[in-house]
């Protein structure tokens, strides 16, 4: 995500969220998982899915907003080494099930080393490090 600092969002319920952005960041726009398979390390496996593709794509974070009652996820984000970097109220909506704050929470990515995958369940071969490229052979 590249952040346009003379952007202003002119919707007042939006722009609380478009207040909430992290520049060079690899943003996840939502994470849903359906209640019956919650606590399966599904969520982990999809936000290291997103360091991922950052690493790849040479952004300094990962970003994402959760609101602040959603304490599970939060937990989890936590867990994983997220922090709140900014809040913003709620502006009420129908469609926004949610009161309190909006968090941005992001977590730096270090760059460098090996690039791996973390879904690739099935790999056969090894990981050579040519530097700023990671290649399997």
């Amino acid at each position: 995500m590249r952040v346009d600092p003379d952007y202003v969002e002119e919707d007042e319920i939006l722009r609380p969220y478009s207040e909430l952005e992290q520049d060079n960041s690899y943003y996840v726009s939502g994470v849903a998982i359906y209640p019956e398979f919650r606590n399966n390390k599904i969520g982990q496996r999809l936000m290291q899915r997103a360091e991922f593709f950052a690493r790849i794509e040479k952004l300094d974070s990962v970003s994402l907003i959760v609101f602040e009652q959603n304490t599970g996820a939060k937990k989890l984000y936590e867990r994983l080494g997220y922090q709140v970097i900014g809040s913003r109220g709620i502006v009420p909506h129908p469609l926004i099930h949610h009161t309190g704050e909006a968090l941005l929470m992001a977590k730096e990515i270090k760059s460098g080393g090996w690039l791996l995958d973390p879904l690739e369940l099935n790999y056969s071969g090894f990981l050579v490090d040519g530097g700023d490229s990671h290649e399997a052979v």
